[in-house]
This record gives structure tokens, C-alpha cells and sequence, in this order.
């Protein structure tokens, strides 16, 4: 009895792995920093424009560099998405793939190195989720703060500060306008704090109310003037995963919704995990159809809109169906594409 004939295969998986890899380093690197430089900017140009006041050079280079993590952290995914497709593109047109297949080479044997090459990416996303990104958002949002206490009112100018109108009288001094309240005093200047900054004055007169209300003087006064204004989704971003775990539980202790501080904690993951589907996404339509930015783009909006409907409806359905939607997804189109393909 003789033993069946064996395939043969000019190459083994490892090295079809490195083959697939080498592919991807070019274009993976180029959107990277493509896409990685158009975030940066977007997400730079949002926190500048919502800033109190004009920072300085210094500051909006220490505000770009705090963002940088959050841009890359968009990008790798994007990144890693457009590499794929470029790489199995080529093969497709140069023939490589065809030759793959005449040897015996499935879709289900290149979907291995593709998973190690997006066990990577998703192991580095999933750092930048956890600790690099909320950190570099805290410390973007702690530059622009320190940007309003450096800022120098020169005499007789005015400057609008959360809800307070400074004003620097030519004969020296500072006076301060609070709603219904006034200050004047001798000495003021402005310190840093958490989320704002703190108005110090010294030696001065303080009208608290409207008229006929009594002057108080005093030699040293402290007046903290929140700055923060951010949007919810950006307030939570910036915290760390051990506060937003202790959030969750002061909430659901007190009968509040917790269900979106919870999906902002759980998409750390859940974003990490569904890169890794990306492979059996991109694999029967770049082996198919070649590598067409059609396929790219619509697997990014595709990806994209199911992230934002589990925020909308985080509230609705919980965190937990809400976090999963895009892996839903994902794993649907994966499953329709590998039961139409004939070469998996």
C-alpha cells in the first residue's frame, strides 16, 4: 500500500509569513505616519481651539506631543488594515498568490501569520489604550491649564477667564470681575491647579453682591476658576483605568448609569480584539478582488459607525453588547466572505 502523493510547496508557513510581513513594513509604515501626522493635527486643532487662551509655542508643542499616543492609537488600526490589503493586493496581481494556490496553499494557511502580524499591532494598541493615552491626554489638558497661568495681562489690558473677566488697571494691580462680586487688589497672579487655575491676590477690597452690599478687605484671597470644559467622552478619556473602574462603582453604589464610563473602560479591549478579525476580513477580499481602496474604506466606516452606535446605545442595551458590536460585525462580514471563498 502506497502512501498518497504529498503537495508540493516551494515555501513553508514561516516563510510565507515573512513574505506576508515584508509586504506590510512599506505601506503599513507610510499610513501610519500619514494618518498618525492627520489626527495629530485634527485632534490638536480641536483642543487649541477650545483653549482659553492663545498658548504659546512651548505649550502647543507639549499639548501636540501629549496627543501623540491618542493619534497613533487611532491610526494602527487603520495602519494595519491598509498594509494588509496592499500586501495580499500585490499578490493577487504579480501572480504570487496564484502560485500559492497551485501548490496547495488556502486562505486558512496564510490566516495564521496574518494573525501573529495582528497579534502585535493589537498587543500595542492595547498598551496605548490602558496607560499611554490616558496619560498623554492628561498631560495635553495640564499644558493648556498651565498656558492660561502663564499667560501676562499687561496694564490696562482685560482677559476673559472661566466666567471672570481680569483686568490689569494702568496704575498697577489686579482687579477681578465674578458675577455679581468684585475684587481689587494690590498684588494677583494666576497658578495651575487640577482642572483650572487659582487666582492669587493679595492686600485688596473685596464687593461681594450687588449695591449697598459691604467691602471686605483683606490681605490674601484664593479664588479657583475652573477651566475644564471638554466633552464627556474626552473628560473620561483622560482617566486612568483604576478611575474609571472606581467611577463605575460609585455610580451603580449611588443608583446611577454607569454604562458608559464602563464602555469607555471595556473599548481599551474591545478595539484591541477586534483588530484581530481584520485578517479573516481582509484575506478572501484582497485575495479575490485585489488590493482596491474601496474594501479599505468601507471596512474602516463599517468599523467606525458600529463604534459609534454602541455609544449611543450604551445606555439602552449595556456596556458589555455595546463594546461587542463592532466584533459582531466583524466576525458576520469574516464568516460571509470565508463561506463564499473557494480557495480558503
Amino acid at each position: 500500500m502506497t502512501n498518497p502523493p504529498r503537495r508540493f510547496c516551494p515555501v513553508g508557513e514561516g516563510r510565507i509569513g515573512l513574505l506576508l510581513w515584508r509586504g506590510m513594513v512599506g505601506p503599513l509604515g507610510v499610513a501610519l505616519a500619514l494618518i498618525t501626522g492627520g489626527g495629530l493635527l485634527l485632534q490638536g486643532g480641536a483642543a487649541l481651539a477650545g483653549a482659553t487662551v492663545l498658548p504659546s509655542m512651548s505649550a502647543i508643542v507639549g499639548v501636540l506631543g501629549g496627543l501623540v499616543p491618542a493619534a497613533l492609537e487611532l491610526a494602527l488600526p487603520l495602519a494595519f488594515l491598509v498594509g494588509l490589503v496592499v500586501a495580499l493586493g500585490r499578490w493577487h496581481e504579480d501572480g504570487t498568490w496564484t502560485a500559492l494556490r497551485a501548490c496547495g496553499v488556502g486562505g486558512r494557511l496564510l490566516l495564521r501569520p496574518a494573525l501573529l502580524c495582528a497579534l502585535g499591532v493589537a498587543l500595542l494598541l492595547a498598551t496605548l489604550g490602558h496607560g499611554v493615552v490616558p496619560a498623554g491626554r492628561r498631560a495635553a489638558s495640564a499644558r493648556l491649564v498651565r498656558a492660561c497661568a502663564e499667560v501676562t495681562l499687561p496694564p490696562g489690558g482685560f482677559l476673559p477667564l472661566a466666567g471672570a473677566m481680569l483686568h490689569r488697571p494702568p496704575s498697577g494691580g489686579l482687579a477681578a470681575s465674578l458675577g455679581d462680586g468684585f475684587l481689587s487688589a494690590e498684588d494677583g497672579r494666576l497658578e495651575p491647579r487640577d482642572g483650572g487655575v487659582l487666582l492669587q491676590l493679595g492686600r485688596g477690597e473685596a464687593l461681594l453682591g450687588g449695591a449697598g452690599a459691604p467691602t471686605l478687605r483683606f490681605e490674601a484671597a484664593a479664588v479657583p476658576l475652573a477651566l475644564r470644559a471638554s466633552s464627556r467622552r474626552v473628560e473620561l478619556a483622560e482617566r486612568t483605568d483604576a478611575e474609571l473602574r472606581a467611577l463605575v462603582r460609585r455610580r451603580a453604589a449611588s443608583g446611577q448609569d454607569a454604562a458608559y464610563p464602563r464602555l469607555i473602560l471595556l473599548k481599551r479591549s474591545s478595539l484591541a480584539v477586534a483588530l484581530l478579525l481584520l485578517p479573516a476580513v481582509v484575506l478572501p477580499m484582497a485575495l479575490r478582488w485585489g488590493g482596491r481602496v474601496l474594501p479599505v474604506v468601507g471596512v474602516a466606516l463599517f468599523t467606525w459607525s458600529l463604534v459609534r452606535v454602541g455609544d449611543g446605545l450604551a445606555a439602552l442595551i449595556g456596556a458589555w453588547p455595546a463594546a461587542a458590536l463592532p466584533l459582531l460585525g466583524l466576525a458576520g462580514v469574516a464568516a460571509a466572505l470565508w463561506a463564499g471563498w473557494r480557495d480558503r
